[in-house]
């Protein structure tokens, strides 16, 4: 089943004459499993979104959701940056994926190279986090002005 978004679900339950089965794959749920369940008749009845609600209400036990979505693997060079081991600031913002110049823009080598807990990192960014997010913005406000 695909991770759904609001839109999908809005767009599952709209209250516009669509196929029963039309709105099961918006949910996710595949023809071939929706066919598993329900005769085809049922899955091209057109009905109204009020209507499918009830529908899918009272067919919820054969529609076999899955209420957990599956963990992807993280990539084989993922590094967690808050490891409890004694690492620089420099190192977990690397492992974040900062680059060189924008953490020297934020903070002076004194900083970047103080040794530091997982915890103490955590702590580090929670009391910095006005930096990072006018950071962010100013980000935002670049990659906005080269859009245009």
């Amino acid at each position: 089943m695909k991770q759904l978004i609001l839109t999908d679900i809005a767009d599952a339950f709209a209250d516009e004459p669509m196929k029963i089965g039309d709105r099961l794959q918006i949910l996710g749920i595949s023809k071939k499993e929706s066919a598993e369940h329900f005769a085809k008749d049922l899955l091209e009845t057109v009905v109204h979104g009020s209507s499918f609600l009830k529908f899918f209400q009272n067919n919820i036990d054969k529609l076999s959701f899955d209420d957990n979505v599956p963990a992807e693997g993280l990539p084989e060079n993922y590094v967690n940056p808050y490891e409890d081991k004694q690492k620089t600031i420099d190192q977990r913002l690397s492992d974040l994926e900062m680059t060189a110049e924008d953490k020297l823009e934020l903070f002076d080598q004194d900083t970047l190279d103080l040794l530091v807990s997982g915890q103490e990192f955590t702590d580090f960014l929670v009391s910095n986090k006005q930096k990072f997010l006018e950071k962010l913005g100013s980000l935002a406000m670049e990659e906005k002005t080269d859009a245009t």
